[in-house]
């Protein structure tokens, strides 16, 4: 099952994917205004250096790294003790052995550890695209509502374009409205109600009763 923007959005607009194409581009104006709004609000109630999620996640990290123990190699190379195992954080390049300090661009629970030790701002080692300034930015554009179509004013020019629908042959069979499944998604078809095998129905079942 997979978990992105492409899907989030077919979900959205579900109800709209059958309607005319004015109509499914005033629902989408609609559904970005409305989004833009709430997002924008929420950036602006928000009063932590960094966005909720981000700031949660660093909070988290910083509960974990309690129970770390950090020293230092060098001015840049530190190493900490979890557990077993051993990892390495250097400040100055933002890495840390485990990966999540490159990949999260936040600090992870072994570099909270050094900083925590140093006594450090754990804030100038996040990345800028989590902060409130920056959350804000993204929702500063502003999306108005359209007006009535009896008040569009409409160039003549414009009006005189006849637009036709775009050449092209139909296929006989009907249009697919559910998605493709990918390969490693795996496929669970229901049993059959007279042997309790899976792959097809009572009705084409072929093998013996249960």
């Amino acid at each position: 099952m997979t978990s992105n923007i492409a899907e989030s959005m077919n979900a959205a607009i579900k109800a709209a994917r059958e309607l005319p194409v004015a109509t499914l581009l005033e629902y989408l104006r609609f559904l970005t205004q409305k989004w833009t709004y709430t997002n924008r609000n929420a950036a602006i109630c928000t009063m932590t250096k960094l966005t909720s999620k981000a700031e949660n996640n660093l909070r988290d990290n910083y509960a974990i790294s309690l129970r770390m123990k950090a020293s230092t190699s060098v001015t840049n190379v530190h190493d900490v003790q979890d557990g077993e195992k051993t990892f390495i954080v250097k400040l100055r390049e933002k890495n840390c052995t485990c990966g999540r300090f490159q990949i999260d661009e936040m600090p992870c629970p072994h570099t909270l550890a050094i900083l925590s030790s140093l006594h450090l701002d754990p804030y100038q080692y996040c990345s800028k695209f989590f902060t409130k300034e920056n959350l804000l930015a993204m929702y500063d554009g502003v999306v108005y509502p359209m007006p009535s179509q009896n008040n569009w004013d409409i160039p003549t020019e414009i009006e005189r374009i006849e637009i036709l629908p775009p050449i092209g042959k139909i296929p006989a069979e009907r249009p697919k409205k559910k998605r493709i499944n990918g390969p490693l998604e795996t496929i669970n078809p229901s049993k059959c109600g007279r042997c309790d095998q899976r792959g097809h129905n009572r009705k084409t079942c072929r093998n013996l009763p249960k």
